[in-house]
């Protein structure tokens, strides 16, 4: 490919570099076949004199990793920062031989290196170059005993050092084309160690977001319980589900005096909390929103031991989870954690301090996310309709995010009966089996390994169930029904299927599965 600078008003960027594609640990990231993800590095051109921005900002320009770098004395522009309204790209030639690429001298100093031969091809000059590079960044780190910040590239490793200070003290965040209906990577990561989410600032607005079906009892309670925390909720939203009963009125009459909004018709578990997520990011101006179900009641500290950790755990985070007891105190085997395999020493060691343990995964029955994850991963897949519909969600923002589970935020989950997932379910193991399927064949939640792992636990899980069961006949049937669908069909886009009701233009907003 022929070298080219991308020029911006007032901004001079770099040649254009083929480059591998690391991930937050310094691994490269793949895609869905196991291949390495490449991404288009452009190399420093810097003019002769620079700024202490040596690094003004990173921006994506039709899919492909680009450096942007200021460059002063720009003939009628100056040091002026030009703002997005003058920002145009054009292709611009460069020549090799007047702007040769940064690196260091026989002396170890900052200079720039003389381009290659030409008796050598492009090609040929354009791969020794960057060997050239490569040697000068390990010999600049051999020397002032500092490399460039984890998450970078191999390539824009060897490009750091030569940049100077500022940069160092920057972080370096590369993004790499890929399909935006399925980001993998949350596209607002912070820098390691810096916690900066809008949830945990002073004024951070937190809403409780809670799907209500023909429980008015238990609603009241969760209301109850919602309007005694010590740390106050900014807003409450009842999502009402189609109710038969009261329930819609008990919310209304509730002195937390909640936001009630009553689908016209009953799309499960999973598309009450898309619509609640939905309307509670793009219309209530939640920096996070905190799920549940209407039989959840939460401990009067359970917000706030939530957004302690989160506050207290060095990094970003994307997702929360309580510890779930039942009605008398013992851990409800319904809504316990997966642990995150593979976690470092390092992640451990941290999040014990906080008080915490990584999870990969967790679920709607006290959940607090981030409305940065719910604007870069999307909603949950409302045709799941019920079950699995959390297990989906939190592992999708949390294959490259980061999940915490909270022992000291307790709630209580006041399920009819003491049991795990493998009770007798009935007609409903349809949904188990179906959208299992779906999460193992149709969602980038988990990564080729995660699937064998987390599918042959739930072989063994079902198995489990039709030997406990008392109608077998009924389970076999629902899940041979379930397992019919979920390899013959493929869920709905949420918004397709939230069409119509009464938060569809919220939903349309933040869906990313019709992307």
């Amino acid at each position: 490919m022929r070298p080219q600078v991308l020029a911006r008003d007032g901004l001079r960027l770099a040649v254009e570099r083929r480059c591998r594609v690391d991930d937050r640990h310094g691994r490269p990231r793949r895609d869905d076949r196991g291949r390495p993800l490449a991404g288009r590095l452009r190399e420093a051109r810097a003019g002769p004199v620079a700024t202490d921005d040596e690094v003004q900002h990173l921006d994506g320009v039709a899919g492909r990793v680009v450096l942007v770098l200021p460059v002063v004395g720009v003939a009628g522009l100056g040091q002026r920062r030009c703002g997005p309204e003058d920002q145009q790209v054009q292709d611009v030639p460069v020549d090799d031989a007047a702007h040769p690429p940064l690196g260091h001298d026989a002396e170890g100093r900052c200079a720039r290196v003389p381009a290659h031969d030409g008796a050598r091809g492009r090609g040929d000059a354009r791969r020794a170059r960057e060997r050239d590079l490569g040697r000068q960044g390990a010999a600049h780190r051999r020397q002032h005993g500092r490399s460039a910040p984890r998450g970078t590239s191999r390539c824009a490793r060897a490009l750091v050092p030569p940049l100077g200070g500022p940069l160092l003290r920057l972080p370096v965040l590369l993004r790499a084309s890929r399909d935006v209906g399925a980001p993998r990577r949350s596209a607002h990561r912070y820098p390691r160690g810096v916690v900066d989410s809008p949830l945990v600032r002073p004024g951070g607005r937190v809403v409780a977001v809670v799907v209500a079906f023909n429980r008015r009892d238990l609603l009241q309670d969760a209301l109850d319980a919602l309007a005694a925390q010590t740390r106050p909720l900014d807003a409450i939203l009842v999502v009402d589900n189609a109710s038969t009963d009261d329930s819609a009125q008990v919310a209304r009459n509730h002195p937390a005096a909640p936001v009630v909004v009553t689908l016209e018709r009953n799309t499960g578990g999973a598309g009450g909390f898309a619509a609640g997520l939905a309307h509670a990011v793009a219309s209530l101006g939640a920096d996070g929103v905190w799920l549940m179900d209407d039989d959840t009641i939460p401990t009067p500290t359970a917000l706030a031991e939530l957004l302690a950790a989160w506050a207290t755990h060095p990094g970003p985070v994307d997702a929360a989870g309580s510890r779930v007891v039942w009605t008398d105190g013992r851990d409800h085997p319904m809504n316990t954690p997966r642990s995150r395999p593979g976690a470092s020493r390092a992640a451990l060691a941290a999040a014990r301090r906080a008080g915490v343990v990584p999870v990969r995964s967790t679920s709607f029955v006290s959940m607090l996310v981030s409305a940065d994850a719910v604007r870069t991963h999307g909603l949950p897949v409302a045709d799941y309709f019920i079950w699995n519909d959390d297990f989906e969600y939190s592992c999708r923002l949390l294959r490259d995010g980061t999940g915490l589970h909270v022992p000291a935020s307790v709630v209580e989950h006041r399920t009819k009966t003491f049991g795990a997932t493998d009770a007798d379910p009935g007609d409903r193991f349809y949904f188990e089996v179906r959208n299992k399927i779906w999460m193992f064949t149709r969602s980038r939640a988990l990564g080729g390994g995660e699937r064998l792992l987390y599918g042959a636990s739930t072989l063994r899980r079902w198995a489990r169930t039709v030997a406990r069961s008392q109608a077998r006949g009924v389970l076999l049937r629902a899940g041979g029904r379930g397992l019919r669908d979920g390899v013959l069909r493929r869920p709905r886009p949420t918004s397709e299927v939230l069409a119509g009701l009464s938060l569809a233009d919220d939903v349309v907003v933040l869906d990313r599965s019709v992307r």
